[in-house]
């Protein structure tokens, strides 16, 4: 009974510590409030977007071309401006109004059959006609065409529509003129050197009888030098167009049109030809008509541009918003769930170490999103330094081996790496956590993607003076397509709902980044086997070998024998902390190597405690305090204090945040969350 009775005074204590760190974990979990401003952003995001769609919804709508949008079924949508000036209103007079409140029932009829048949045309439909409108009889050339949502769903018929009426007086009266013969040709060329478009008359030929003043303009040429000549040698060409309105209007004996981009001048036209006929019907000149729409086609570039950026901003936007959901969820629910299973005070002792590793598990699973989401934050607002350093490429190697072995071996795949350099020759200057980083992102992935064969990892020197680091696995492998997006941020190779694989799609996106940060860059290539058949990926990142003079005797130290883990309580620490549950699990965790234990709850308690106590060992130093920060705090102490041990431990967790410590004075840099061993084997480094 007296074993049963210490059994659950054990298990109850164990409990006890058990919903301390449960409690820890809760207010971990209030971290999660952090994200929501990344939410934020990303709504801040969408109103930026909604206020370029507002701009272009604005550009459309004080357009110089009437602009309208209706549904299949004549309900009118949109009218811009110039739309609505034709009809003698404003564009909100007329949006949700049928097609026959607006117009005359015989024209209603007319624009709403041409509405239905555009709504089952794939290609834009042109038509040329004269209509009454309020503000007047005016002679329109429109293109309906279908819009489309996200979706691929029709949403309804765009028509655009130009008043061409001055063209067509123009036209009429040249044709008019032609067959009646009554305008002199003093009034014709003063009509044609009038109009601002390029108009030229050629034979059937294609050989140019005359161009009006904009034409001879255009070209830079005066009549002498282009009358006979054929009208493509005058842009360089040796041939006429592949597409040429004059040709088809000799072909059908119809006026023609089309647009045409001519590089040779980086212009848009809208060209249209029409025929003169004599009599019999035979054609006996042909009239071209080139207008410059350049402006128009940029805009309408715009547009789509504007609308694909769009359409992509908004399916990433959702597929991100699902992804992290997900991300942050699933590791919160094993948190949250298992730490209330934790409550059952008739667990057995296997399964609450089963729940705790769990909660732990899903604890480093959310660190992971947490720690990507403020990399990406620094790296985009451009505040990500480099701090270059000395360090030995081998020990980078023999680090990530080490780490990431554990992981490989319980997934049963073969890990190896391969140093080609020998330590004496392996020292370089570089960022060593971001080289770290980089590659042990890559590991990572490479255990995660391969199910079953090997990871192997190195690095080699090329022959420009670069250092190669490779990961190759026999995992899922990379396709193309997914080799484009996968180092862009929130891009995976699957973003659906249902792939199988945790992630947030920014490890390879802070790697890329890195990479270019240190002067190199990464990429990923197929990883083919001895028969040539390529199977698993092989990513690789280049840096620049800067080789330092240092010999082997001055590398790193790496220190020799097996480390001693501090078990007497021989230390006077004082742990520098405002946070109540980050508090009471310091005190639980330096409780073994202290003989005394001080709290200071703000930055400026912290350096009276240690002018008061000089005898201190340690200082577990918070940076984010009241009063003064902990790095402040650090720099007033080492005005008096030189010789106690000052270890940095945040919750910002960011690379730099070491070098940042160090130069405020303290002696190392632990990060939360803070895991014992880790802890205490600092504690033993430095006492």
């Amino acid at each position: 009974m007296n074993d049963i009775q210490g059994n659950n005074e054990q298990l109850l204590q164990k409990l006890n510590e058990l919903k301390l760190e449960n409690n820890f974990l809760r207010n971990q979990a209030t971290r999660l409030k952090d994200l929501e401003s990344e939410i934020i952003d990303l709504r801040q995001r969408e109103e930026e977007l909604k206020k370029s769609e507002e701009q272009f919804r604005l550009m459309n709508l004080h357009a110089n071309i009437g602009i309208a949008c209706y549904t299949p079924e004549g309900i009118i949508i949109f009218y811009n401006s110039l739309a609505a000036k034709y009809m003698n209103g404003t564009p909100e007079d007329f949006e949700g109004k049928s097609i026959f409140d607006v117009f005359p029932e015989k024209e209603a009829e007319i624009y709403l059959n041409r509405i239905k048949r555009s709504a089952a045309s794939d290609e834009p439909v042109h038509y040329e006609d004269m209509i009454d409108l309020p503000s007047g009889r005016k002679y329109l050339l429109s293109i309906f065409s279908r819009i489309f949502d996200s979706g691929n769903n029709l949403l309804g018929i765009q028509i655009i529509s130009q008043d061409i009426t001055d063209h067509k007086k123009i036209e009429k009266e040249l044709s008019e003129s032609h067959k009646e013969n009554i305008e002199t040709a003093t009034l014709l060329n003063a009509v044609l050197d009038a109009i601002p478009d390029m108009i030229g008359i050629q034979n059937l030929e294609h050989e140019i009888i005359r161009y009006n003043k904009a034409g001879y303009t255009f070209l830079g040429k005066t009549h002498e030098e282009v009358c006979g000549k054929k009208c493509y040698t005058l842009i360089g060409r040796t041939k006429e167009c592949d597409i040429c309105s004059t040709t088809e209007c000799l072909k059908t004996k119809k006026p023609a049109q089309h647009q045409q981009f001519f590089p040779e001048y980086n212009i848009w036209f809208d060209m249209r030809s029409y025929p003169i006929l004599d009599e019999k019907g035979n054609i006996t000149l042909i009239i071209e008509h080139l207008r410059d729409i350049s402006d128009n086609k940029s805009f309408e570039k715009r547009l789509i541009e504007s609308k694909e950026k769009a359409e992509e901003s908004d399916r990433l936007k959702s597929a991100f918003l699902a992804n992290m959901s997900h991300e942050i969820r699933t590791p919160m629910n094993g948190i949250m769930g298992f730490a209330e299973l934790l409550r059952n005070p008739m667990l057995s002792g296997e399964e609450i170490q089963d729940y705790i590793d769990i909660i732990r598990t899903s604890g480093k699973r959310m660190l992971n999103i947490i720690n990507d989401l403020i990399d990406v934050s620094v790296i985009e607002a451009g505040q990500m330094n480099v701090y270059f350093s000395d360090c030995n490429v081998n020990d980078i190697i023999q680090y990530s081996y080490d780490f990431f072995k554990p992981g490989a071996v319980k997934k049963h795949l073969d890990i190896s790496f391969k140093k080609l350099l020998p330590d004496n020759k392996a020292i370089i200057k570089t960022d060593k956590d971001k080289v770290t980083a980089i590659l042990g992102n890559l590991i990572s992935n490479a255990i995660k993607f391969t199910a079953t064969g090997s990871v192997e990892f190195g690095y080699r020197v090329t022959d420009n003076d670069y250092l190669e680091f490779y990961v190759k696995d026999t995992g899922i492998g990379i396709t193309p397509d997914q080799r484009e997006i996968i180092f862009e941020r929130f891009r995976q190779g699957s973003e659906n709902l249902n792939r199988n694989y945790e992630g947030a799609g920014l490890g390879l996106y802070i790697c890329r980044k890195y990479a270019e940060m240190l002067g190199g860059k990464i990429w990923v290539e197929n990883n083919p086997d001895n028969s040539g058949v390529s199977t698993g990926s092989l990513f690789k990142f280049i840096i620049p070998f800067n080789m330092t003079n240092e010999s082997a005797d001055n590398s790193e130290s790496k220190g020799s024998g097996e480390s001693q883990t501090v078990h007497n309580k021989t230390l006077k620490i004082l742990i520098v902390e405002d946070d109540e549950p980050s508090l009471i699990l310091l005190t639980k965790l330096v409780k073994s190597v202290s003989r005394e234990i001080l709290i200071a709850r703000t930055g400026t308690e912290a350096v009276e405690n240690c002018r008061n106590n000089p005898d201190l060992d340690l200082i577990l130093m918070d940076i984010k305090m009241p009063e003064i920060d902990g790095y402040k705090a650090t720099k007033l102490i080492r005005d008096f204090n030189t010789e106690v041990v000052i270890i940095a431990q945040t919750a910002y967790g960011q690379i730099g945040e070491n070098e940042n410590a160090v130069e405020a004075g303290c002696n190392d840099y632990i990060s939360k969350p803070i895991i014992m061993n880790e802890l205490l084997t600092m504690i033993d480094k430095y006492l």
